[in-house]
């Protein structure tokens, strides 16, 4: 992998054409070699242009005390919400950024699912006298990147030489989640956790290694990147390679879960993100099956390092590992139950 492909995803929203055939292939290429791409050509309003963005991103710029109303339970003990929420900028622990994030229930108030399962739990909301609007456009933008990734989805299955649905079938009634997310600028960050950010000698003079190289638990995520772009994905060399940013693109990661399901043919791919002396905005959305899916070997796929399992089961391992969630403990289900 010396370059990040760019692809136009007009063809995906069609039927079989010679172009929609084209796009798989170039789509298949990208999953199974590069484990990136950036997909441009987006209909509205999954073309996150910098006005989309400006009003999503608003959340982020609420008072103090109207955000410390939406943390998470670990944050301010007295919120009953532990999974979904706000997680504050935390400089004592090393954490430069801040994040927001929400599941389905943005487009299905009525959300499906066991209703004592911790992954199920809903989101919380800012006031609509103080963000007037901005639940509307937020379940707009969810709504067309939930469909955006079930189209990739069903691209795979063609490309993969799948039955339809094979894969898709695992997404109705998926748990996925939205996230909006802050970095501030070097100078915003007290000088020790500037420091231990620091990238040293694996990139420019005062750039910050704003998020540590990682691979993402599930199976694929959506970045919509600013101007300042920062988004850096591992070439099998170990180099790094920038991922392209255009004005409206998002680019296209394929997560561990996707790797393994596929006996590794899709790969997941090691990134970062890498930043400079002013403030970052992403918008990431992870597509992710329904917390009861049943996640078993694919046609050809060898699963000798993974064991067939419902995906709330992984994930719920997985995720327990991040900073944010160490403090769900073993229990995910009320009523008693652990899972």
């Amino acid at each position: 992998m010396s370059e990040i492909p760019v692809l136009d995803a007009g063809p995906l929203y069609g039927g079989d054409t010679s172009e929609r055939r084209a796009l798989d292939a170039a789509i298949q290429r990208a999953a199974t070699q590069a484990g990136f791409m950036t997909l441009v050509g987006l209909p509205e309003p999954a073309h996150l242009t910098a006005e989309r963005r400006g009003a999503l991103l608003r959340v982020l710029d609420l008072p103090e005390a109207s955000k410390r109303r939406l943390y998470r339970q670990r944050y301010a003990p007295d919120n009953p919400n532990r999974y979904r929420g706000f997680a504050p900028l935390r400089p004592e622990e090393g954490i430069g950024t801040e994040s927001i994030e929400f599941g389905t229930d943005a487009v299905e108030p009525a959300r499906r699912g066991d209703p004592t399962d911790l992954l199920c739990e809903p989101s919380v909301w800012p006031a609509e006298s103080e963000l007037p609007g901005w639940r509307t456009d937020l379940s707009q933008v969810f709504a067309a990147l939930e469909t955006l990734g079930l189209a990739v989805v069903a691209s795979l299955e063609r490309g993969l030489g799948l039955e339809t649905g094979r894969l898709g079938g695992c997404f109705a009634h998926g748990n996925s989640t939205l996230r909006l997310v802050r970095h501030p600028g070097p100078g915003e960050l007290p000088p020790a956790v500037a420091r231990a950010l620091a990238l040293g000698g694996d990139g420019p003079d005062g750039a910050l290694q704003l998020i540590l190289p990682h691979s993402d638990s599930g199976c694929i995520t959506f970045v919509s990147q600013d101007a300042t772009r920062g988004l850096e994905a591992r070439a099998r060399n170990g180099e790094w390679i920038a991922v392209p940013a255009a004005p409206g693109a998002l680019a296209v990661n394929f997560g561990h879960l996707l790797e393994l399901w596929t006996g590794g043919r899709i790969r997941a791919t090691e990134h970062r993100v890498v930043g400079r002396a002013c403030r970052r905005t992403s918008i990431p959305f992870f597509l992710e099956p329904a917390v009861d899916a049943w996640i078993e070997p694919l046609p050809g796929a060898d699963f000798a390092s993974f064991q067939p399992q419902r995906y709330g089961d992984y994930v719920w391992e997985r995720m327990r590992k991040f900073p944010d969630y160490k403090n769900l403990g073993d229990r995910r289900a009320g009523e008693g139950r652990v899972s």
